[in-house]
């Protein structure tokens, strides 16, 4: 459910006019404009959001769908991604090269489910039948390979990844919408 953030547009003499957007989670925002605390914005940031609002055809709602790669991943950062990730766009843009992070001592590596949670992918997008798509084959069958008989026999979600792993992931199925994994959901995965 879409909620209603009101800020304030400077105008060119010094004067504010208030500015309303239905966005789909506050932080949105902050992934397309950078403003200050007072909730004053400039005319140009308020077309901005506008015009990123009107991305996907539905009335001006800010949501995720509406966010290009740069924003998906200035709200990865804002929700604390690059503390366990480090996430660039692939030179054709049409992927994310996510690398997998060296964490503290008592905070898991993660496994593929959790990669999957973490950034919104939906089922069958890294394991199609028995096709691996972009370019991710030997680093889930290599991650395979170290899982024990019972976890092979389960399913791809098993496969640990360990720092220094490059996923891709197309960027029309990233959904981000909260925090990733920390040491507890990562403790359970």
């Amino acid at each position: 459910m879409p909620e209603i953030v009101s800020l304030n547009v400077k105008l060119d003499n010094d004067n504010t006019k208030p500015f309303t957007i239905n966005v789909e989670n506050k932080k949105f925002i902050n992934s397309v404009i950078v403003f200050g605390e007072d909730n004053t914005i400039t005319l140009e940031q308020m077309k901005k959001l506008q015009e990123v609002a009107a991305r996907e055809g539905d009335l001006g709602v800010l949501e995720a769908c509406d966010l290009n790669p740069e924003e998906k991943i200035n709200l990865a950062n804002l929700n604390g991604y690059n503390e366990y990730y480090d996430i660039k766009l692939s030179k054709d843009k049409k992927f994310f090269e996510v690398t997998i992070k060296e964490t503290g001592t008592f905070v898991c590596d993660p496994y593929l489910g959790t990669i999957k949670k973490d950034f919104g992918v939906r089922e069958g997008v890294f394991v199609q039948g028995s096709d691996i798509p972009y370019g991710n084959e030997s680093l889930i069958m290599n991650a395979k390979k170290n899982m024990t008989a019972d976890e092979r026999n389960i399913d791809y979600d098993s496969a640990h990844l360990k720092p220094g792993d490059v996923i891709r992931i197309p960027v029309e199925e990233v959904s981000i919408q909260d925090s990733p994994r920390g040491f507890w959901g990562r403790l359970f995965q």
